[in-house]
């Protein structure tokens, strides 16, 4: 479902191109405790050969259901929610992951590498990068944090 919602990102970008990207880059290390919850995708904003979406609603929370999320936990198990359809039906996929720096590598059922842009008790934002047709794709997700 994630790779059907990143192919319809760019579909959106392809047809809605309208300002130039900001480069958001920082230096440092990310904890793993400070990863450690639920957190459920809020917003997302897609760029791609100096052209961006800006921020936007994530497009695969379906109305009516619980937010999609990712949870990392203490132990390094991760675990991707999908709610999805009239019933609110819900996929996990799950896995390992390890950080480095501020990148996450994320191994098992889900295969990801994401980049912490920054994270706070509430807030987390990330970035996913993917190459279509030797085009870069960088979706940067915000998460806020589940009681």
């Amino acid at each position: 479902m994630k790779k059907l919602v990143m192919l319809a990102s760019a579909a959106v970008l392809a047809l809605s191109l309208n300002s130039c990207s900001d480069d958001d880059s920082g230096s440092g290390s990310v904890s793993g405790n400070k990863l450690e919850g639920k957190w459920e995708r809020n917003t997302q904003k897609l760029s791609a050969i100096g052209q961006t979406t800006g921020e936007q609603p994530y497009l695969g929370n379906e109305e009516g259901c619980s937010k999609d999320f990712i949870e990392f936990g203490a132990d390094g198990a991760y675990a991707e929610g999908d709610y999805f359809g009239d019933g609110c039906t819900l996929t996990t996929t799950t896995g390992t992951y390890t950080v480095d720096g501020k990148d996450v590598t994320v191994t098992g059922n889900a295969a990801d590498e994401y980049t912490v842009v920054s994270v706070s008790g509430t807030k987390l934002k990330i970035k996913y990068v993917t190459q279509v047709n030797n085009v870069n794709f960088v979706d940067e997700y915000t998460f806020t944090k589940a009681n």
